[in-house]
């Protein structure tokens, strides 16, 4: 094909057994939000931590405006001619997606979902996939892990290389601060391709709560790592992204932080360095407060080396003296962070988990870490939209910045079976650091299958977009369990 070449690495793609008997499944999505057909070549890399088989390539073909949901990936490898072992024997590995013919100024998008069955519905975690070629900087964070009665944490990492081998030093840190030793692991070394994930990373060390630091410290390839918490009664997981370490200080924003009836979000904070930080926590309500108003607010002392976990972020900010009005409604919004020492900027992070009970024991939620946002003129996309019997999708704008004025948005909706625009909005107005969601929003249009393009009318306030495509066609049904779904700034 004519065009040029995008090339997205998806981190895994499993068929495993998981607690009770239960299977991991893995769907993937494949995007062409593009005027011009594409040619998807998939090179599957099985994962020898797996013993695993079947490594192969197979190829599809993605007509303009098209959005293909596959539900179990490593299925349809196998229906390509992939000899993956069907015999219930663990199976999983890398997925390397090229798209060829991809016309110039347009990128086409992957992404991954993997859930398992779990009490009325399913619960997992979506990740976007990543370009492999600056899939990370040669040291990265990975906040926000525990190992408690009710969670448990694993780190994950792929050579994104094509050839060659990389060994990888990881260390752990304890949440209680720098006063307690890093606990260093076993290099590990991993072949170009290779995935390998290090489970219930944090009882080696005896840490609660901690967060660790991977290095690269031989070889050129570049690797891709991530974190999951696991719900030890649901098996729900939500992905923490790895953090760059030694990146320039600056606002970073939770796009939502909840209290209702059924949903509540805790917060993560978390200060890697060597002095001690203080972060700045400014709560702007939209939920009880259509448009947004800004609640005012607090601040959390951190240590060297702490990493404090905060049940109940709002229940916590009344209880430092934050007046969250009108009293007694259900609340969301989203949630500034900056982090300063000694009155000069300093790199701190932050982000939230936010979860609703199970019909028994346990939890289902999603994680979001806070972001660094950029005002830009360009459009933003989400792909990977669902609404059926089984899964609806929300999709939510904010305003992300305090002092900036407002900003108007408006979205298009696509049918990704046909391609076709079935819809654009009305402007969408947000004040300063306001929040909106619309829930179940493809129902309106009827779509099973669908992606969202946002764009800027006017204001020069950053803003995001993101959806979360949840479990159970409507409220009440399956589990409730969301998958994140990362907005994409990088198509026209």
């Amino acid at each position: 094909m004519k065009g040029l070449t995008s090339t997205r690495l998806a981190p895994i793609a499993l068929d495993v057994a998981g607690p009770g008997g239960q299977r991991y499944a893995t769907e993937l999505v494949l995007s062409n939000p593009s005027p011009s057909p594409l040619r998807v070549d998939v090179l599957y890399t099985a994962a020898s931590a797996l013993n695993a088989a079947g490594s192969g390539s197979t190829f599809e073909t993605l007509a303009a405006g098209r959005q293909r949901i596959i539900p179990d990936v490593l299925a349809w490898l196998r229906g390509k001619g992939l000899a993956i072992p069907a015999d219930g024997s663990s199976q999983g590995g890398t997925l390397r997606i090229t798209f060829d013919g991809v016309a110039a100024g347009w990128t086409p998008s992957a992404s991954s979902r993997t859930t398992i069955a779990s009490g009325p519905g399913r619960a997992g975690l979506s990740m976007p996939a990543v370009d492999p070629d600056t899939a990370a900087a040669s040291k990265v964070w990975l906040f926000g892990l525990r190992e408690t009665a009710a969670d448990r944490s694993n780190v994950a990492i792929v050579n994104a290389g094509l050839t060659g081998s990389i060994d990888l030093k990881i260390s752990l840190f304890s949440g209680e601060g720098a006063s307690v030793p890093r606990h260093v692991l076993p290099y590990l070394r991993l072949d170009a391709g290779q995935w390998v994930q290090l489970n219930t990373v944090l009882r080696t060390a005896g840490f609660a709560s901690g967060y660790a630091l991977v290095e690269r410290v031989t070889g050129n390839s570049p690797f891709h790592a991530y974190a999951v918490f696991n719900d030890n009664a649901t098996n729900d997981g939500s992905v923490v992204a790895a953090t760059p370490v030694n990146r320039v200080p600056a606002p970073q924003l939770v796009p939502v932080v909840v209290e209702t009836g059924a949903f509540t979000s805790e917060l993560v904070l978390a200060n890697p360095g060597a002095a001690a930080i203080r972060a700045r926590l400014w709560f702007t309500e939209s939920l009880a407060n259509p448009g947004g108003y800004s609640m005012g607010g607090v601040t959390i002392d951190l240590a060297p080396g702490e990493q404090k976990i905060l049940p109940g972020i709002l229940a916590e900010l009344r209880r430092r003296g934050l007046e969250i009005v009108p009293a007694n409604r259900d609340y969301a919004g989203t949630l500034a962070v900056t982090f300063s020492a000694d009155g000069e900027a300093a790199d701190g992070w932050a982000g939230a988990r936010t979860a609703t009970a199970g019909a028994g024991a346990g939890r289902y939620g999603l994680f979001c870490a806070a972001q660094l946002p950029k005002a830009s003129t360009s459009d933003v996309w989400l792909f990977g939209l669902l609404q059926n019997a089984d899964v609806r999708t929300n999709l939510a704008l904010a305003n992300a910045a305090a002092n900036l004025g407002p900003v108007t948005l408006r979205y298009s909706v696509f049918d990704g079976v046909t391609g076709a625009k079935v819809a654009t909005s009305d402007p969408v107005t947000l004040g300063p650091g306001a929040w909106t969601q619309r829930n179940g929003f493809l129902s309106k249009w009827h779509l099973e299958n669908g992606y969202v393009r946002v764009e800027r009318v006017d204001g020069t306030a950053p803003f995001l977009a993101y959806a979360v495509v949840n479990d159970g066609g409507i409220p009440g049904k399956g589990t409730g369990d969301g998958s994140f779904v990362e907005m994409s700034t990088n198509a026209p």
